[in-house]
């Protein structure tokens, strides 16, 4: 994904070094070396092949992991729980050893909202794990994270700074405008699961608060196109804000169409879903 400038100022910059970089190819590296001046023409040459390098640098392309569903501690059998706190963590050495610009959980980290100690110890160290390597780690609860009362243990990693929620939210005109956590170049908007698919309806009721900067919008929910004909309560494509990237969360299925991916689960979370798709996954975008 190309990312967009950050700021007016940058945009100056880079022109005066386009500018420099065409008024100095206009003479030939031969002539440039063989002038008297010899050692101020290898510094212009120098300086043209910096300036080279920092321009392109500037139109870099930025990765991000999204992964979705974990259900840590969803497994009541010994043997599979491990495997599911396995599959995490490989996740997260994946994202560390890609050097990923941040990763998008999009909900149901874990299975319930009151998980036992050692999946939270689990939890929190992987989570550590990606800040201490310097990488921003973005969230939204899943209908899984929310207690009957609406507390959540993600407020807990949230304040231990481990992570940030996306969900920030204003209600105005009857609408519920999203305001952006912005992320170098990029806008990240959230809105969360909750039961029963309660958040179907809120989401037509949804707007992005502008900006300039690439839009993900992570959500926790079913949309209509990767359900088919399933007779559950589901948003369409099209009755959601625009965005660059949709990452999806909710559905245990494999879905990439155009800008909207479902991104997990990172472990299969009960046996027939062990035997229909046999591994977990998540995307490096």
């Amino acid at each position: 994904m190309r990312i967009i400038p950050k700021n007016i100022p940058n945009i100056i910059k880079i022109t005066a070094r386009i500018i420099l970089i065409i008024e100095i190819s206009k003479y030939p590296i031969e002539k440039l070396l063989y002038r008297k001046d010899k050692i101020w023409s290898i510094l212009i040459y120098l300086f043209y092949l910096n300036y080279l390098y920092i321009s392109c640098d500037f139109f870099r392309f930025m990765r991000f992991a999204h992964l979705a569903d974990c259900h840590l501690g969803g497994w009541r059998q010994p043997e599979l729980r491990q495997l599911n706190l396995d599959s995490f963590k490989k996740a997260i050495d994946i994202c560390i050893e890609r050097r990923v610009n941040f990763v998008i959980i999009a909900g149901d980290l874990f299975d319930s909202a009151y998980p036992p100690i050692e999946i939270l110890e689990e939890a929190f160290f992987h989570l550590k794990r990606l800040k201490d390597a310097r990488i921003s780690c973005y969230i939204i609860a899943g209908s899984h994270d929310y207690s009957a009362s609406g507390r959540t243990f993600l407020n807990v990693l949230e304040k231990a700074g481990f992570c940030k929620n996306l969900y920030n939210v204003e209600e105005k005109y009857g609408k519920l405008f999203l305001n952006p956590t912005i992320h170098e170049n990029v806008a990240l908007y959230g809105y969360p699961g909750k039961k029963s698919g309660l958040e179907v309806n809120e989401l037509r009721n949804v707007k992005l608060q502008d900006s300039p900067f690439f839009k993900i919008f992570a959500l926790h929910t079913s949309i209509r196109e990767a359900l088919g004909n399933l007779p559950i309560d589901a948003i369409a494509k099209d009755e959601l804000p625009e965005a660059d990237y949709y990452a999806l969360g909710h559905l245990h299925i494999d879905f990439l169409e155009e800008r909207m991916v479902y991104g997990g689960p990172v472990f299969p979370n009960n046996f027939q879903e062990l035997e229909e798709l046999k591994y977990g996954r998540f995307y490096i975008i």
